[in-house]
């Protein structure tokens, strides 16, 4: 089902700690975090409404005064929103700047900032333009515990951790997702428009069946009726953010009980556990630790951040160690893990953990059944498998979402976060297979997320037909401008092993995971 939002990292791993929320519609964003906003677009920096604040350490606040220059002279208000002694902080630094060319004339900008303080937003104030950033003091707004954010379709919930300071974490809740099919909508012959955000907002009203949605040149329809046959409701997304907190028994039961069930966790991984002394000492989780309060809150998907500069260009071994934690082992928490339904084969997790070698890897994928092409509609979660390939690490560390299969004819072979379809022939595959090291360097990460969007799709860039391959015909991904066919074969109902073939290399394996 279609997301509320699209959340992705800010920075390489190793960076500063941020979020950025992509919400699919409405041309607006949110920021968990606000350190180096570099990789950011000023486009993208201007859709952001709210800014989440974890505290006031500089490599989670550096960012404020790029963001504050970009939206100084638009109307837009912003609203940030951060820990005890915020307000204060916040006085001061725009104290630090002379305003005397802002006058009653000036854009009307307009930035609110409001402190939580462990159970409800208890200051706010606002700072305008037009005065000069001088602060005017505002009642706090009336909320539910634990939430510093609501409105029609989401909420957004604080957690205050202890990092020898209050440290605040996020999640974002989705009240109901509630998509369109397409395909029935067509098949009626109704019309886009503003009458489906009508039906969708009712529907997370809670509106009457019987209620009716008007539809321009078509009459109206009863709610329950499109409830049935256009629109798909299921539950809403979750999406939480933890960063700089102790690996203490409080921290940890307040950030199982926060990321429960979570769509995404983001969580710090700032040590590897053989440096345990370190984290300790600085108040920060380990890889270890971050890994099983993800399996504790049964997160469904878990993205490690916020690595210390110790470990260089080595992050995968940090991402490794937090993989291998988050779906085996012990887990010292006190809050009990919520089964999983759909739990890995034993060898796909030892795959992932420790490799296989190409023999072995081309003799598992043997051994697995063939896929038919209908199987593949749909979108897939994408994931490397090691086996000593060039590009093992690559994608993942470029923001590799998975795969889109539309239908036969239409296929979007490489979906990079937050759901951007980019051409592989744009890509420097032969410069990525020959100078490996190269292409995972950070300069080249950093580069890539600079012109990502330049290297957008037009439209589909492959298709499915059967194909014999090593013996066995199914489905495979026919690449439409590069020398490339994928292959697959079942691993049980949600997952598939992939194998990407060209002359270039040798067999490079994935792992896809279906999307809810």
């Amino acid at each position: 089902m279609t997301q509320l939002v699209q959340p992705r990292l800010v920075n390489p791993p190793e960076g500063d700690p941020g979020v950025y929320l992509d919400f699919r519609f409405g041309r607006r964003a949110m920021l968990f975090d606000l350190g180096d906003l570099a990789a950011l677009t000023p486009r993208e920096l201007l859709r952001v409404s709210h800014v989440f604040v974890s505290h006031a350490h500089m490599d989670h606040i550096a960012g404020f005064d790029r963001l504050l220059r970009l939206r100084l002279h638009r109307p837009r208000p912003l609203t940030v929103i951060g820990p005890e002694g915020f307000l204060r902080q916040t006085e001061n630094r725009l104290g630090a700047f002379t305003w005397n060319l802002l006058d009653a004339r000036s854009v009307d900008f307009r930035l609110t900032v409001q402190e939580f303080d462990g159970t409800r937003i208890s200051g706010a104030a606002e700072f305008r333009a037009r005065e000069a950033f001088c602060r005017r003091d505002l009642p706090p707004p009336a909320l539910e515990p634990g939430l510093v954010l609501s409105e029609a379709d989401f909420t957004v919930e604080a957690m205050a951790l202890d990092h020898k300071i209050p440290s605040l974490a996020f999640a974002l809740q989705e009240r109901l997702r509630v998509n369109v099919w397409r395909s029935a909508l067509d098949a009626r012959g109704l019309p886009v428009g503003a009458w489906l955000d009508a039906a969708k907002t009712a529907i997370r009203s809670g509106a009457p069946d019987a209620q009716r949605i008007e539809i321009p040149g078509h009459g109206s329809m009863p709610l329950g009726e499109l409830r049935r046959s256009i629109l798909k409701v299921g539950q809403g997304q979750r999406v939480a953010y933890v960063t700089d907190a102790a690996d203490t028994a409080t921290n940890r039961e307040r950030i199982v009980a926060l990321s429960r069930e979570a769509d995404h966790l983001f969580i710090e991984a700032t040590f590897l556990e053989a440096d345990r002394d370190l984290a300790t000492a600085s108040a920060h989780l380990t890889a270890r630790g971050a890994g099983e309060i993800a399996r504790a809150a049964a997160a469904r998907r878990v993205t490690g951040f916020h690595h210390s500069a110790r470990y260089g260009d080595q992050t995968g071994v940090v991402a490794a160690e937090l993989a291998a934690a988050a779906h085996s082992g012990p887990v010292r928490t006190e809050s009990p893990a919520s089964p999983d339904p759909a739990e890995e084969p034993n060898w796909l997790r030892r795959w992932r953990r420790k490799g296989l070698s190409l023999d072995a890897a081309l003799a598992r994928f043997d051994g697995l059944p063939p896929v038919d092409t209908t199987e593949l509609i749909g979108a897939w979660r994408g994931m490397g498998l090691p086996s000593g390939h060039p590009l093992d690490g690559l994608l993942e560390r470029l923001g590799w979402r998975g795969k889109r299969f539309e239908s036969e004819d239409h296929v979007d072979p490489l979906v990079f976060e937050p759901g951007l379809a980019l051409d592989p022939a744009r890509l420097p595959m032969k410069t990525a297979l020959r100078w490996p090291r190269l292409a995972q360097s950070r300069p080249s990460r950093i580069g890539f997320l600079l012109l990502r969007r330049a290297l957008r799709a037009r439209g589909p860039a492959a298709r499915l037909a059967p194909v014999c391959f090593r013996g066995c015909t199914g489905a495979a991904m026919i690449y439409d401008r590069q020398p490339i066919i994928d292959h697959f074969r079942r691993i049980d109902a949600t997952r598939l092993l992939g194998l990407m073939q060209t002359r270039a290399a040798p067999p490079y394996f994935f792992l896809l995971t279906r999307e809810e």
